[in-house]
């Protein structure tokens, strides 16, 4: 599974929406920087995209695929952006794959 957000809207008058609830159980890595201002780490609102784009958080994030069953990893960038720069993603892959 490859994506910013488990949900949101993309204005504040549309239908928040999830994912849906996975059928069986899988693997889940997280990377997410706290300085991300296109998905905010702690969720909410950004302008990033000239719209008031909502996300849930990577707390929930982390709920909801645990929730289902799914072994999850967190690995948070302290000082990390939108864009993921750090090197120890591919070991940090490699690590939970094995």
């Amino acid at each position: 599974v490859v994506s910013g957000a488990i949900g949101g809207r993309a204005k504040p008058s549309d239908v928040y929406w999830q994912i849906p609830t996975p059928k069986s159980q899988i693997p889940v890595i997280i990377f997410h920087g706290k300085k991300d201002d296109s998905v905010p780490f702690l969720g909410g609102t950004t302008m990033r995209h000239k719209t008031q784009r909502e996300y849930s958080s990577v707390a929930q994030a982390v709920e909801f695929w645990k929730q289902n069953g799914s072994n999850v990893k967190l690995v948070v960038d302290e000082d990390g952006s939108h864009s993921w720069q750090n090197n120890s993603t591919a070991e940090e892959i490699h690590n939970f794959l094995n």
